[in-house]
């Protein structure tokens, strides 16, 4: 009995359209959802590559008065593609401390205990921004450096034995001007390979 009733609809199956069109359609729905449930589970990694900024202080000192020569060197990374030309602004610190540890005038007699040679670049590339930072008027690009000190010399034998301090300090930002004037608050300007820091 089970086996007419099984025939029956097989041969009803067989002898209808409508009924083999819809069996069609919903086997390729069917297939159709499960592949956009594949689809649509699938998950794609969304990477980007910022630049690196890779600014370094090097330098050459023995910790005795006479060569000390200060450079900073923007380091091009050998492991990405990825790098950025840079603005930089440096500054530096001086002062004396005696034994005991107090601070001593820079000055003796109204001069300079210490005489710093800089070099020509500093000389000509470096602007007083008016903030406490002096400003490189070129882009230091991946890759390049620049050296601003070459020695250290003391004028004072007064001051002979006691402990003379002169550290640098450096920002470097993306080589970009909307990038300066969010970050330093300052206007740059280039002509010919020269930046103008307003």
């Amino acid at each position: 009995m089970k086996k007419k009733k099984t025939n029956k609809v097989i041969k009803a199956f067989k002898n209808s359209k409508p009924l083999r069109y819809l069996a069609i359609l919903l086997l390729v729905g069917i297939v159709g959802y499960t592949g956009a449930y594949y689809y649509n589970s699938v998950v794609l990694p969304n990477e980007f590559k910022s630049n690196t900024i890779n600014v370094t202080i090097e330098e050459n000192f023995d910790g005795e008065f006479g060569t000390k020569e200060v450079s900073f060197v923007n380091k091009e990374s050998t492991t990405t593609e990825y790098n950025t030309d840079v603005y930089l602004r440096i500054n530096y610190n001086e002062y004396w401390l005696d034994d005991d540890g107090n601070y001593l005038n820079n000055l003796v007699d109204g001069e300079n205990a210490v005489e710093k040679t800089w070099t020509d670049d500093f000389k000509n590339y470096f602007v007083d921004g008016e903030d406490g930072w002096y400003y490189y008027t070129k882009v230091l690009k991946a890759g390049e450096s620049v050296k601003v000190l070459e020695s250290i010399i003391l004028l004072n034998e007064s001051y002979d034995g006691m402990h003379y301090n002169l550290d640098f300090n450096f920002e470097a930002i993306q080589a970009d001007s909307a990038t300066a004037s969010k970050v330093w608050g300052k206007t740059v300007t280039t002509s010919d390979d020269t930046l103008t820091w307003n």
